[in-house]
């Protein structure tokens, strides 16, 4: 990628007040990593066995490196591949690469079983126990 400083350096030495404020807004900017959904903190949800609920909801499970785990998002879109939702068991969360949709256990479960909230939390609490750690908004489990 090219630098950024001389259109930088440009812009200040125009002494417009105006003009040298966007361009240093604009290089702070460019200049800030982005942030993907490899980078979110882990889940309070993480001690659910994630590639479990989604096996059990009728994906085929592909191992792949760093202890990723491959799979389909059946029962709510068909995959050709059958790869296109990656799950990653050291933040405890999920993400689908087709329809742009991911999360953590409680997430998956809302969407599979069709439930809200508390009745996905109170259904993941009684298989495998509570969070660690963690309350979200409103004092709910997160």
């Amino acid at each position: 990628m090219p630098s950024l400083q001389p259109r930088y350096t440009e812009a200040v030495r125009s002494c417009d007040p105006v003009r040298r404020e966007v361009a240093r807004r604009q290089l702070a900017r460019l200049q800030t990593p982005r942030r993907t959904h490899t980078d979110a903190a882990a889940s309070v949800w993480g001690h659910v066995p994630l590639a479990a609920l989604f096996q059990e909801a009728g994906n085929v499970l592909r191992p792949r490196a760093a202890g990723r785990v491959e799979t389909g998002h059946e029962p709510f879109h068909g995959s050709r591949s059958g790869r296109c939702v990656t799950i990653s068991p050291e933040t405890g969360l999920w993400w689908c690469r087709a329809c742009r949709q991911g999360g953590d256990a409680v997430t998956f479960v809302q969407q599979w079983k069709g439930w809200r909230y508390s009745a996905a939390a109170a259904w993941l609490v009684a298989r495998f126990g509570r969070p660690a750690h963690g309350r979200g908004p409103r004092g709910r489990v997160r």
